[in-house]
């Protein structure tokens, strides 16, 4: 029973990122779709997306970087001898990709505070 309004919630906080964070000069943020479960909200910010994440991490809002490229992972590097660039879209995908907190406990007030925070790092970083 709790699921449906865990998805309920995540869908609501996807909605709120997502009218406060686009238009942003430098990032790119999902198209909404209420159909979407959002276990993820993954923003794609134009550069220094490890500055980026650094910088939201010293203002306490945690962020994650996910879907690291196949290549880059040792068994794989090491099992058949890839280089790090042999997938230059994949690498350059995952150096932009960043994931937001979401999660149904969260308050408005910390969503609105990881809005807060990503736009002011934005417009002074960037």
């Amino acid at each position: 029973k709790k699921t449906n309004q865990f998805i309920a919630r995540r869908v609501e906080i996807a909605n709120i990122y997502s009218q406060r964070l686009s238009g942003l000069k430098h990032i790119k943020v999902p198209m909404f779709c209420e159909d979407q479960i959002y276990t993820q909200y993954i923003i794609e910010i134009s550069k220094n997306r490890d500055a980026f994440a650094r910088e939201l991490k010293d203002e306490g809002v945690s962020t994650g970087l996910n879907y690291i490229p196949l290549h880059l992972l040792t068994y794989y590097k090491n099992k058949y001898k890839l280089k790090i660039m042999a997938y230059p879209n994949a690498l350059n995908s995952y150096g932009k990709i960043l994931s937001l907190p979401i999660y149904a406990a969260m308050s408005d007030e910390d969503i609105h505070y990881v809005c807060d925070k990503i736009i002011e790092i934005e417009n002074k970083w960037i």
